[in-house]
């Protein structure tokens, strides 16, 4: 970009500002002309974090449509069924290049962010989540005009300079615009990039450049790549952008780049350890700890990616490292290929295996997926806990969240969680098969989830070190208790129900919250009840604003009263607030029934609570009557402590004007 005054830059910037707002207002009416079913396709759920979840007609019919066979592509499916998009939602003169990427998807790595593993799946449902993700991407972030080149010359109007000004980085699906028009042939596009990376033009040096290359089948930009690796020497920062990127293209970029670290012992350099700390699931945060990175890490990997008979011997060994790797190589070409194996492994394989495979379930990044290695591993080995610490979290993965969409999710939705109203006045139910094909299933898991409660240690087992050295492991008996809450509820049975109230609190803070509105909303039994009214006290303060949400909404027996007096003994503000505030509901003989026993009580905070709810009663206008009964209790208390005083001060003025009266002697 040529140099520009301050002025033209603050000039420019302006004008990409209503750009940008003009951009936005044509994609949202390009959004409203949308059939229903490719809206509900486009905000279907959260995909970046591949849940479980899949819903929506049209996302069923396109997993349904690549299930049929490797051949249909997702670009025919998309031709067909939802040609709108390219109405001005995503950019018509993209369309091949939206088109092309999304039919190349299974070549490249499916999960994003620093959290990301180098997995690829053909799999109808994660190449499905992929085609969503990519319809978000071109409509975004596609902020280039027709020809990408123009745009790397800068060989724009103002408003789309001024634009581009706003972010001196590539727009983030440049890489996916770029890797089409490398493989279309862009003879220009690839001029650009070489002379940008042997620094022969002025356009910056971008991270995105290298996932075009990378996602792109161009040897040629491979191999240049690789010789900027070499040429990065004591430029850090560069080698780790290009190995940190190299693992999201295709198999074929990510082997011969890895070919070059292996030839040039690039694995001293921290900058790499910490790329295959990302790729295999070990990074750290602690540089220290990046030591277990070795050149023995790259050449376990360069085996089992270019020799099967290795990596069948790796996995068939017992060496913790070996048996990952060989899992993660498996994963690298197919996630299923490594989920089969490790389903393979829990029948036929060592105790060894099986617990060291449970690391590498972290990999696959898909809640499906990691479910149903969890499922037979949870069936078929509940009984020992440490391979529970294990497995137990990947059974129902997600479930929480499975709960909480519903309840009522605020991502389909799009209203704000902090400021959406609950409807608390109907109870809603799980659906059984989320996870499970029949009842029988269901009910099977439960049990099993029960034993494994009974058999944790504690709230929470610990187990140090776990596969690893460096690595530590625990299971709490919260994981089973949200899972017996989910499945109770999918089987619509008040006995479950009530059984998972007794253990409501091994549940953890978060897990509670859920489990009061799956369970407790309208309660059937004297025993949810119960439940719910004690949640009012719960330890946590969220919780108990939960739990008096929930209580408002409800019609209560005398029962539950008299358990809302007895908690009156606890001290917590908000607590005591609430329980005042229900008990004022009753009808003014049952009140009067509550404040009697209250203020007759030993424990000095009951007593209080009474004298709280009979001033209250003192500015309630329609409650005088109940007011002057209950201000006779007051006589009875024949020595007020300090704080009584003060409260009876405040119900009785005039009588304390003139306790004060007759305590003045009569000479001074």
């Amino acid at each position: 970009m040529k140099q520009l005054s301050a002025e033209e830059k603050a000039r420019l910037k302006k004008l990409g500002e209503k750009y940008l707002e003009k951009r936005g207002k044509f994609r949202q009416d390009c959004y409203k002309k949308l059939p229903d079913d490719v809206k509900e396709l486009i905000g279907d759920h959260c995909n970046y974090y591949y849940e479980f979840r899949v819903g929506g007609a049209l996302c069923k019919k396109m997993i349904a449509y690549l299930s049929e066979s490797e051949k249909n592509l997702p670009s025919e499916f998309i031709g067909k069924h939802a040609p709108e998009l390219f109405n001005g939602y995503i950019n018509p003169k993209h369309k091949k290049h939206f088109l092309y990427t999304i039919d190349h998807v299974h070549e490249r790595i499916y999960a994003t962010g620093w959290q990301r593993r180098s997995l690829r799946s053909r799999d109808p449902m994660i190449v499905a989540n992929c085609v969503i993700n990519v319809i978000r991407d071109f409509k975004e972030w596609d902020s280039i005009p027709d020809d990408i080149c123009d745009y790397l010359e800068d060989k724009l109007t103002e408003e789309e300079l001024g634009y581009k000004l706003r972010d001196t980085s590539l727009p983030y699906c440049f890489d996916d615009l770029a890797a089409a028009e490398i493989d279309f042939g862009n003879e220009r596009l690839i001029s650009l990039l070489t002379d940008c990376i042997n620094g022969e033009n002025d356009i910056p040096l971008d991270r995105l450049m290298f996932r075009a290359i990378v996602k792109s089948h161009d040897r040629g930009l491979h191999e240049l790549l690789g010789r900027l690796l070499c040429a990065a020497r004591l430029q850090e920062g560069l080698r780790q952008s290009i190995c940190e990127t190299m693992d999201e293209g295709t198999p074929e970029a990510f082997l011969y780049l890895l070919g070059v670290i292996n030839e040039n012992n690039f694995i001293r350099f921290s900058s790499v350890k910490r790329a295959v700390g990302t790729w295999l699931g070990f990074a750290e945060e602690e540089t220290v700890k990046l030591e277990r990175i070795s050149d023995k890490s790259i050449a376990l990997i360069t085996d089992c990616l270019t020799d099967p008979a290795k990596r069948e011997e790796y996995l068939n060994s017992e060496d913790s490292m070996k048996i990952h790797i060989g899992l993660w190589s498996l994963g690298f070409y197919e996630s299923r290929d490594l989920v089969e194996k490790i389903r393979e492994i829990s029948k036929h394989g060592s105790r060894h295996q099986l617990l060291t495979a449970s690391y590498s379930v972290n990999l696959l990044n898909n809640s499906a997926l990691s479910h149903e290695v969890g499922a037979q591993v949870v069936a078929e080995h509940y009984d020992d806990i440490e391979l529970m610490a294990g497995y137990l979290r990947f059974f129902m993965n997600n479930v929480s969240n499975e709960i909480v969409s519903i309840l009522g999710d605020y991502r389909q939705s799009g209203l704000n969680p902090q400021t959406r109203q609950s409807d608390y006045t109907k109870r809603h139910y799980c659906k059984l098969e989320t996870y499970f094909k029949d009842e029988a299933e269901a009910r099977k898991y439960y049990d099993i989830l029960k034993t494994i409660c009974g058999n944790i240690k504690g709230r929470k087992q610990e187990f140090s070190p776990f596969v690893f050295p460096w690595f530590s492991n625990f299971v709490e008996r919260g994981y089973a208790v949200v899972r017996m809450g989910f499945i109770a509820s999918a089987l619509h049975s008040n006995k479950l129900i009530d059984e998972v109230c007794g253990m409501l609190t091994e549940a953890d803070q978060y897990d509670r919250n859920t489990l009061i509105k799956l369970l407790l909303i309208q309660p059937e039994t004297d025993v949810q009840r119960r439940t719910l009214v004690a949640a009012l006290c719960d330890k946590a303060e969220y919780t108990r604003k939960k739990a008096y949400d929930v209580v408002q909404s409800c019609k209560l027996p005398p029962e539950s009263y008299l358990q809302m007096e007895e908690l009156l003994k606890y001290k917590a503000a908000d607590a005591r607030e609430n329980l005042i505030k229900l008990l004022m509901k009753q009808d003014d003989d049952a009140l009067y029934g509550s404040v009697s026993r209250l203020i007759a009580d030993k424990k000095e905070e009951k007593r209080t609570a009474a004298l709280d709810i009979i001033l209250n009663l003192s500015k309630d206008e329609k409650r005088g009557e109940l007011f002057g009964r209950c201000r006779e209790l007051t006589k009875s208390m024949t020595a007020p402590t300090t704080k009584e005083k003060i409260l009876l001060d405040s119900i009785s003025p005039a009588d304390s004007v003139k306790s004060e009266a007759s305590a003045k002697p009569l000479y001074t």
